[in-house]
């Protein structure tokens, strides 16, 4: 069983999220923001951390710092980053991967 934490500031898009995990036998661990998720990732281990933008301007910023976060991990999670709204170019795609960084669009 794959585990995931999801950051996502949308408690109702999250909860969406989270029980189309769970249908896929995923355990989800769901975080509001960024701040939570060191002690998170202390306490519940997991394989893939997943997060979620509402906003093409500060989606870099997160996944910097949850990037920075997993780096010093000694099992470092995947981290992938879900762009809500419209596709708006390879740009997103070609940083995240510059950063080792998975960025995928959730059309609206």
């Amino acid at each position: 069983m794959d585990r995931i934490l999801l950051l996502d500031p949308d408690p109702s898009h999250a909860s969406g999220v989270a029980d189309a995990l769970r249908v896929a036998s995923c355990q989800t661990i769901i975080a509001a923001n960024v701040s939570g998720v060191p002690r998170l990732l202390q306490v519940h281990p997991v394989d893939v951390v997943v997060i979620v933008s509402h906003s093409a301007s500060n989606w870099m910023a997160e996944a910097e710092q949850v990037r920075n976060l997993v780096s010093a991990m000694e099992n470092p999670p995947q981290v992938l980053c879900v762009l809500r709204g419209p596709y708006r170019g390879p740009e997103g795609r070609v940083y995240g991967a510059q950063c080792g960084i998975r960025v995928i669009y959730e059309e609206p």
